[in-house]
């Protein structure tokens, strides 16, 4: 009895609405607790300036690659292929096959970007913390270097919130960035005393990795499997990347013209 209602509860819209609304509800909890411990710890200054600061870097190339443009445009396509596989089984490798090759497509772009942007991290300190003098920089640019991992596991875990959106399984999606913000609090309780503000960045990053992994069981659930799989030519990939381009620029231009915004108020 009691598996049916729980399997009614988190299989079913209604039910994934309840899900997602508590999960909200204790993940704004816990985040009013991580902002409490951060102003206990270290108050407003230097530590908190580069410590939001170190942010932009990753945020910058979340928001444009993943968050917006790979999740509006990935879900619609998936679910296009998994409507096809329940008509025609013989189809199913086919949903595996996008998925793998979208998902390893992405960790190459991400890691190339990634790598980039943390060799050239200290030189872009100047456009992203303006107002920093040279000692806050090098801070920030330390900090952001760390907490550029997190763009890795918040790519990964993205395609699989879009999959298990897909398959109508919310409990595991609705709870991971309440396991984010534990991970930071984690890093401050834990960390923050023996590595000192690097804790932060670890604490940021341990977050990122527990918002994919508590997904990782439902994902296997559904009947993902991890292939190392580069079909660039796939059906799938293609239509991603051409809805891709227009959410991607537009974003890019809105993020762009934000950041000019923090430089000219500074």
């Amino acid at each position: 009895m009691w598996s049916k209602i729980w399997r009614k509860i988190t299989t079913t819209v209604t039910g994934g609405a309840i899900i997602i609304a508590g999960a909200s509800v204790i993940s704004r909890i816990l985040g009013l607790v991580r902002d409490r411990l951060l102003a206990s710890h270290f108050g407003a200054g230097d530590v908190l300036d580069t410590y939001y600061a170190a942010f932009k870097i990753p945020d910058f190339i979340f928001n444009i690659l993943v968050l917006g443009a790979l999740s509006s445009a990935f879900i619609p396509v998936f679910v296009q292929f998994l409507e096809k596989s329940r008509t025609d089984p013989s189809r199913k490798e086919e949903v595996w096959r996008f998925s793998n090759s979208l998902m390893n497509i992405l960790l190459i772009g991400l890691v190339v970007l990634g790598i980039v942007m943390f060799i050239f991290a200290k030189q872009l300190m100047p456009f992203i913390a303006p107002g920093f003098d040279p000692a806050k920089q090098a801070v920030t640019a330390s900090l952001t270097r760390i907490m550029l991992v997190t763009i890795i596991f918040f790519g990964i875990s993205n395609i699989a919130t879009g999959i298990l959106n897909s398959f109508r399984r919310y409990f595991s999606f609705a709870f991971a960035p309440v396991m984010y913000n534990l991970g930071i609090i984690f890093g401050i309780l834990f960390l923050v005393p023996t590595r000192g503000v690097k804790g932060l960045a670890y604490g940021v990053v341990i977050g990122a990795f527990c918002h994919l992994i508590i997904q990782i069981p439902a994902l296997l659930r559904s009947g993902f499997r991890y292939k190392f799989i580069v079909d660039l030519k796939n059906q799938g990939v293609r239509q991603v990347g051409k809805l891709m381009i227009p959410r991607t620029l537009g974003l890019a231009v809105a993020q762009v013209d934000q950041l000019i915004s923090v430089i000219i108020g500074r």
